[in-house]
């Protein structure tokens, strides 16, 4: 089962992001008269802002910017990766015009990936945590898009010196990183919240959810109807899966709804 992020689900998650930011963050603006400090260009593009004078706080996403692989998952993933910059930009640009009540709000597209890993890179995604953890006119990251980097990045943020820096995921599916399941690794999600308090959301379903809704798929009478008179009862099923968090948690999910409705797996 494939990610798939709708240009409706963009544009809500980075309203979602400047209105928690909005509504949520008074307490962490300062002096009127600051100038945001970037994130690294090792790993951020330029600050985007086009209001008047410079920009004094920023929000940032997180992405795999960087990677091989098939044609179609690259042009798929540098949909998603436009999309959502664009998403964001428009949405601090034309409804929010640069500002959250009188401070001016910039962006910048940061990188979790190498050309190396052609992927997510773990080191790279603790060197990002890292950085936004410490910045301190840094409001908060829209990512990651791997739930493996996010396991790396939100316990950075939750200890921010200036307290837990807010996280929104449009991509994330892993079950872990909120809430617990039969095959969750011990300690989750709590290990990532070391302060105790939660500072990470996500608007994607989580594995537990899709790997029961494929069996509810094979089952259902609309798989039967399309089938026609190919149509077998499914009696035994073999899963395959690449071992990565998302791959695996989805699998797991399967299984266990299989074996619920009967199916050997």
């Amino acid at each position: 089962m494939r990610k798939r992020l709708s240009g409706v689900t963009l544009l809500i998650a980075a309203v979602a992001v400047l209105s928690i930011v909005a509504a949520g963050t008074g307490g962490v603006f300062k002096s009127s008269g600051r100038s945001a400090t970037p994130l690294p260009s090792s790993a951020c593009g330029p600050v985007f802002y086009k209001g008047p004078g410079k920009a004094q706080y920023l929000i940032a996403s997180d992405l795999p910017l960087q990677g091989a692989g098939r044609a179609q998952q690259i042009a798929q993933g540098k949909a998603i990766q436009y999309a959502q910059g664009k998403a964001i930009q428009y949405v601090l640009d034309k409804q929010y015009h640069f500002k959250v009540g009188k401070y001016r709000i910039g962006y910048q597209a940061c990188d979790d990936s190498t050309a190396q890993a052609a992927a997510w890179d773990a080191a790279k995604c603790t060197s990002n945590g890292r950085a936004y953890a410490a910045n301190t006119s840094l409001l908060g990251v829209l990512g990651t898009f791997n739930s493996g980097c996010a396991k790396l990045i939100i316990p950075l943020a939750n200890r921010a010196p200036g307290g837990p820096l807010g996280m929104l995921s449009v991509a994330n599916t892993g079950v872990g990183l909120t809430h617990t399941a039969p095959w969750t690794a011990p300690g989750e999600p709590g290990v990532y919240y070391p302060t105790g308090k939660r500072n990470y959301v996500r608007v994607a379903a989580s594995d537990d959810y899709q790997g029961p809704a494929a069996v509810d798929l094979l089952l259902s009478k609309a798989f039967k109807l399309a089938q026609g008179k190919k149509f077998a009862p499914i009696k035994d099923v073999y899963i395959l899966h690449d071992n990565q968090t998302f791959g695996k948690g989805v699998a797991e999910a399967f299984k266990l709804r299989a074996e619920q409705e009967g199916i050997k797996v």
